[in-house]
């Protein structure tokens, strides 16, 4: 099976089996299936709480998912950090999902992960 764009001529830039490429498939899960299809439309103020619950079922699957895979492996993708930041902005409780609360740790544990973030400021919660 192959996947992604055409990077040079026929030839694909990802087949299944293809780990020297596998930042492909974790940053497009992150930016597809956690940024716009589950967070991104809690930030809408004018969605119904029917809506939001649809969102929220979302997250929990994904994020489910997420702890499943970290039972097994210590990282995620580097984008995971900054979305899972978004969680108390939109009220969602992370507390199901221990490893990812720890991964989320170790890496804001880092030196240049605490930079930026004291570079960015506090983040918001959703009643500030």
């Amino acid at each position: 099976m192959r996947i992604c764009a055409p990077r040079h001529g026929d030839a694909l830039a990802l087949q299944i089996g293809d780990l020297g490429n596998l930042a492909i498939f974790t940053r497009h899960f992150f930016s597809s299936e956690m940024h716009k299809g589950a967070f991104g439309p809690l930030f809408y103020k004018g969605i119904s709480e029917k809506s939001k619950e649809v969102f929220r079922q979302r997250l929990r699957a994904r994020y489910a998912h997420l702890d499943r895979h970290l039972a097994d492996h210590d990282y995620l993708d580097a984008h995971s950090f900054a979305v899972t930041n978004w969680a108390p902005r939109v009220d969602f409780d992370l507390s199901p999902y221990p490893k990812v609360l720890a991964h989320h740790a170790r890496i804001g544990s880092r030196p240049a992960v605490q930079a930026a973030v004291k570079a960015e400021g506090p983040i918001p919660t959703s009643g500030s």
